[in-house]
């Protein structure tokens, strides 16, 4: 079976802040994959983290993520400081 995922902002018109009460929409649309911008995981919980991924196995749902770290934290900068940031960052949350 082909598996077809979603980004989580094509629900975002829904306006909860809980990633997991869009796991129900991804499924009525019969998504099988839902990708959610990294930087909100970057501020849960292990305990979050792991509702998340409990979450999504009830609903049958696989889970990918999207970082976007801006120009202040960009890998490819030329300036040493911002790109050593970006990878701090990026590792810090490995």
């Amino acid at each position: 079976m082909r598996r077809i995922g979603v980004h989580e902002t094509r629900f975002k018109e829904y306006g909860n802040d809980d990633v997991v009460t869009l796991f129900a929409r991804a499924r009525e649309y019969e998504y099988n994959l839902l990708e959610i911008n990294g930087e909100r995981l970057l501020s849960l919980s292990p305990l979050g983290l792991k509702r998340i991924s409990l979450e999504a196995r009830n609903f049958q749902l696989d889970l990918s993520y999207s970082l976007s770290l801006g120009p202040l934290y960009d890998l490819s900068s030329l300036d040493e400081e911002v790109r050593k940031r970006g990878l701090s960052t990026v590792e810090k949350n490995h």
